[in-house]
């Protein structure tokens, strides 16, 4: 469903709002490798002026870096498959905009559909097969994450959720190591059960 929507919205052609900085976070380090945004700002636009200097040199970019960190390497793979031609637009051809911007944001849905899973997961723990399914379909569809992974796919919320899901998910699993640990093996298994809690708190 969230795949269908983005599909179609114009939301998915290029980051809107506070998306298009976190954007330019993933284009400034993919195409310059850098976070100098002043050609980004050039290239790319600024909206909200939010591009002053300082005092370091460089224009400010105040805005979330997190969910750039699933956009760089997908960026990556989007400038290997998907063809831009010479002629296109500027800014399709930097990736302000455009279907390799499309390629990257169709993300936010597949996320959604994940941290859905990671709710059923959690909630399986503590409820029966059918209620926790009912409960993480309805948290889906009818709570805010549909509108973050179908509509307002440039945006932080969906991946947010994502991680703070995966945390949660992390250290349950985590702690069930912990109560079975009694000897080396199960103990290297709890280690890095506990070290990927480490990774999921660094990603929340």
């Amino acid at each position: 469903v969230e795949l269908l929507i983005s599909r179609r919205d114009s939301y998915a052609r290029g980051a809107e709002g506070d998306g298009h900085y976190a954007w330019l976070f993933a284009r400034s380090i993919v195409y310059d490798g850098d976070i100098d945004f002043k050609n980004d700002y050039a290239l790319c636009g600024d909206p909200w002026s939010v591009g002053v200097d300082r005092g370091t040199g460089h224009p400010n970019n105040s805005f979330s870096f997190g969910h750039a960190i699933f956009w760089i390497p997908a960026l990556e793979i989007a400038r290997v498959v998907v063809p831009i031609s010479d002629a296109a637009p500027l800014k399709e051809r930097m990736s302000c905009k455009g279907d390799r911007v499309s390629f990257v944001l169709y993300l936010s849905p597949i996320i959604g559909a994940f941290t859905i899973l990671l709710m059923y997961l959690i909630a399986r723990r503590f409820a029966s097969d059918g209620a926790a399914a009912l409960a993480a379909g309805l948290v889906g569809v009818a709570g805010t994450n549909l509108a973050y992974g179908g509509w307002m796919v440039s945006y932080s919320h969906i991946y947010a959720s994502f991680a703070v899901a995966l945390l949660i998910w992390a250290t349950l699993r985590a702690d069930d190591q912990t109560e079975i640990a009694t000897d080396s093996t199960l103990r290297r298994r709890e280690l890095r059960a506990w070290s990927f809690v480490a990774f999921a708190i660094a990603l929340a």
